[in-house]
């Protein structure tokens, strides 16, 4: 599974738009010598270009600290995994790191429905030890 992925192909889009933007400037056009500043239109352009510019930085610096706590986060939640019975893992693994349904992760694991869901609360609860949850 690609943790972070969709944060990724928006720090793409941000980053792309940044290189489109990083271009845009003011430049006086043919024999043109007035000055650039607030009046002209270009000049104004170019502010504008600059601050959108400052503002997709600053949301490529979000994204990038959220992904890094996703991960940082995924990499706690793993150590608790590893800690857990072979069995309560696997249940684990299969049920919420790749989405499958009770039945299918009974008949992976050569076990009835009922028995995969008991290993699951078992796991659920250990872990909510382990991370100090409370429960509701």
């Amino acid at each position: 599974m690609d943790y972070c992925a969709a944060r990724q192909r928006e720090i793409a889009g941000f980053m792309e738009l940044i290189d489109e933007a990083a271009g845009i400037g003011p430049a006086p056009l043919g024999g043109n010598t007035r000055k650039s500043g607030p009046g002209d239109p270009t000049g104004r352009a170019a502010i504008r270009m600059d601050e959108l510019i400052s503002r997709y930085r600053g949301e490529v610096a979000r994204l990038l600290e959220a992904c890094d706590k996703e991960m940082a986060f995924l990499g706690a939640m793993d150590a608790v995994l590893d800690s857990l019975p072979g069995e309560q893992r696997r249940v684990i693994e299969l049920r919420y790191k790749q989405g499958c349904r009770w039945e299918y992760i009974a008949v992976k694991m050569c076990f009835t429905v009922h028995h995969v869901q008991k290993l699951d609360c078992k796991a659920v609860d250990t872990i909510a030890e382990s991370i100090q949850v409370e429960k509701v």
